[in-house]
């Protein structure tokens, strides 16, 4: 049963995200779509693995990190650069098969699934493996896996900027991949270097700086993320209204 309970931890926050910016949809995608995001969410984790693997053996990084510059080490070469890779193959190859893509919001519906399909499974292999389940889901369920739904976000916005824009620059096309692994490697730069200074005479000043830091970055971030959304689902209605017109 315990397990049971661990699982839903683990899986709630993913759930409650994608029926979020689900709902944000001005013409709601099939759910048949949506399964085969996360599932290809799911199979970016394995990817992921695959590319960090050499980034380890060519010691780009190390497991226990011991110095900020380490931290930030691990965070980019160990997470964001190889997750984000990952995520942003499979939902290239998502939207090569997907014939409902057709709105501006579609792209960021879609990113957001492949992201938090990558979260569901990290998710699942952080809490139920661990005694403490309960309290690490809930760290994590106001941490690591929003921080995946906002560069869900981040690349879907650029993504459909890119694929439905008659104005895409340069910029956006280099953002689609850039930013969220840019947004991910500060995220996680930040946590991996408060750990650093747990058990140590440091632990106390350190959290004083870093916390406030991470919180405000958290703040900035999702703020960012629903000016996007609203900003994506006004676009997709004036084209609406726009095509309504011309009948």
């Amino acid at each position: 049963m315990e397990s049971i309970y661990a699982l839903t931890i683990a899986i709630l926050p993913v759930a409650i995200l994608i029926y979020l910016v689900f709902n944000k949809d001005t013409e709601k995608e099939p759910l048949r779509e949506l399964w085969i995001a996360i599932g290809f969410g799911v199979v970016s984790s394995v990817i992921s693995l695959c590319i960090s693997l050499p980034f380890a053996h060519w010691e780009l990084y190390i497991k226990e990190p011991t110095t900020i510059a380490e931290a930030v080490r691990i965070s980019f070469f160990g997470a964001a650069i190889p997750e984000e890779i990952a995520k942003m193959i499979m939902l290239w190859l998502f939207m090569r098969r997907c014939r409902e893509y057709d709105q501006y919001m579609d792209g960021i519906i879609y990113a957001v699934c492949i992201s938090l399909g990558f979260a569901a499974l990290e998710n699942i292999l952080y809490v139920v493996q661990d005694d403490s389940w309960l309290s690490i889901g809930i760290v994590r369920a106001f941490t690591a896996v929003p921080g995946h739904y906002c560069t869900g976000v981040i690349m879907g916005y650029y993504y459909s900027k890119v694929r439905l824009s008659h104005f895409a620059t340069l910029k956006d096309r280099v953002m689609i991949l850039l930013a969220p692994i840019v947004t991910h490697g500060i995220y996680d730069s930040i946590v991996f270097s408060e750990y650093i200074f747990r058990d140590t005479e440091s632990e106390g000043v350190a959290a004083l700086i870093l916390i406030p830091i991470f919180i405000y970055f958290v703040y900035r971030l999702h703020k960012h993320c629903i000016a996007r959304i609203a900003q994506t689902v006004e676009q997709d209605r004036l084209d609406i209204a726009l095509r309504n017109g011309y009948k």
